[in-house]
């Protein structure tokens, strides 16, 4: 990639992480990646598998950019089509998460998707005969996504918008997650420390070499228990060495070089006296809306353990236990109370095939039967919702 290409990516991840902060920011930003990808039209949207049930946050658009057409509104008329379409995306793995979808190339081999109300009443109208597209947000029975459309007479997304958008998702993921916990329009610097301490979310920001610049609330009950961050002369360390190292290694990256935070995932994984915990880190240092909230501030370090991470928390406990992709996988399914027959089915694997990634999970967690698994699982891990 070239010098200039870098320096444009790297501003555009700059403003997605501003998103995080002002979501309002989102459309203006929707249109910077739409440019880069040579896309028609851009928007987030978000589909509950719960929708119209008690607590459900519902189907809705959040967001969109492209020509005023009026078809971003129609969009809402096709959500329970998208839903259909999107329903194998949904129990993705965090080792796919960053991967792409185009549509269509990437409809199940059986899908009568071409005839779904979504493509035909409202792709093939526009002339949009593709969609490229990043999972923004995954939990058990909610998906957000963020789309690109292209329309036939651009051509077709090429190995370069693919790899682009795949370097562009843990980055979009991150400022959402983060956006999601903070719950606010619009952070303003005036009121930066009181909207932290209203969070039930443990928030700690820190400047150069983890020095602590303030903690909210939750974060200073959960540094004055026996969890898995303290406090040592004024900087913020971590119980575990090696986890500590994890977080330390992505808070310097955040002031450093926010870009190759990519690689690391978007969550540090954390062992306290309660089980798991995920530590999401907010670069601080870079861009006009981030630098205004706190002076010396270089990141912004959320702990949360909430339903939003309990299916990152069931692979977060796999890659502990040294468990491959396909063997968490399995495992998400078994604790989420699959028989060996359906756990096969919905992972589209032999029955035989499945029980040889279950002995390997026994050896693994020492363990040699379901139930002595689910046990151990669930020491650390909140009861998981089906995902179907």
């Amino acid at each position: 990639m070239q010098t200039n290409d870098l320096d444009r990516l790297s501003a555009l991840i700059g403003s997605i992480y501003d998103c995080a902060i002002d979501p309002g920011l989102w459309k203006a930003t929707l249109g910077l990646i739409c440019d880069e990808l040579d896309g028609h039209t851009a928007g987030i949207l978000v589909l509950d598998y719960d929708a119209g049930q008690a607590g459900a946050i519902g189907d809705r658009l959040v967001e969109q950019y492209g020509p005023v057409t009026g078809w971003g509104q129609r969009l809402v008329d096709v959500f329970q089509s998208l839903k259909r379409i999107h329903r194998p995306f949904l129990s993705r793995s965090l080792t796919e998460l960053d991967e792409p979808i185009l549509l269509p190339r990437d409809f199940p081999p059986t899908s009568a998707s071409l005839a779904e109300p979504a493509h035909a009443q409202w792709a093939v109208p526009q002339g949009i005969h593709q969609v490229l597209e990043t999972v923004a947000l995954s939990e058990p029975r909610r998906l957000g996504l963020l789309s690109i459309t292209r329309q036939q007479n651009r051509g077709e997304f090429g190995n370069h918008e693919v790899a682009t958008l795949r370097r562009l998702a843990p980055h979009i993921r991150r400022a959402i997650t983060i956006s999601d916990l903070l719950d606010v329009k619009r952070l303003e610097a005036q009121a930066f420390k009181a909207t932290l301490d209203e969070l039930t979310t443990s928030v700690v920001i820190v400047g150069e070499h983890a020095r602590i610049l303030h903690m909210n609330a939750a974060a200073v009950a959960m540094i004055g228990s026996d969890g898995p961050l303290g406090e040592r002369h004024g900087c913020l360390v971590g119980t575990n060495k090696s986890e500590a190292a994890e977080l330390l290694h992505v808070i310097d990256m955040a002031r450093s070089n926010e870009t190759a935070m990519a690689g690391r995932g978007i969550s540090v994984s954390l062992t306290g006296s309660d089980g798991l915990l995920m530590a999401t880190v907010l670069p601080l240092s870079r861009g006009d809306v981030r630098t205004r909230l706190m002076s010396s501030a270089t990141a912004a370090v959320f702990i949360n353990s909430g339903t939003s991470s309990r299916l990152h928390l069931v692979e977060a406990f796999g890659r502990m236990h040294g468990l491959t992709a396909a063997e968490i996988r399995v495992l998400g399914r078994v604790v989420g109370g699959d028989s060996i027959h359906t756990a096969a089915e919905r992972l589209s694997i032999t029955e035989a095939t499945l029980k040889t990634h279950l002995q390997k999970i026994f050896s693994k967690t020492d363990t040699v039967r379901q139930i002595d698994l689910i046990t151990l699982v669930g020491r650390v891990v909140p009861p998981i919702r089906d995902v179907d």
